[in-house]
């Protein structure tokens, strides 16, 4: 059961269908060359250690 969050009244699982919504949407109006660079540029300027904080971080709010 998705924990809710008073402070946006939005449940994860609303957040999840709104961020699917949005990287469908970037994925079908970014070309895959654009794609591939922004990704590329993101792991060489973000560790793993970072990702992991960011995450844990998401988890909690």
């Amino acid at each position: 059961m998705p924990m809710p969050y008073p402070r946006y009244g939005l449940t994860w699982d609303h957040r999840s269908k709104l961020i699917a919504q949005v990287w469908s949407y970037m994925m079908s109006h970014i070309d895959a060359n654009a794609i591939s660079q922004i990704r590329s540029y993101m792991e060489s300027h973000i560790d793993a250690n970072a990702m992991s904080q960011t995450w844990s971080y998401m988890g909690q709010t």
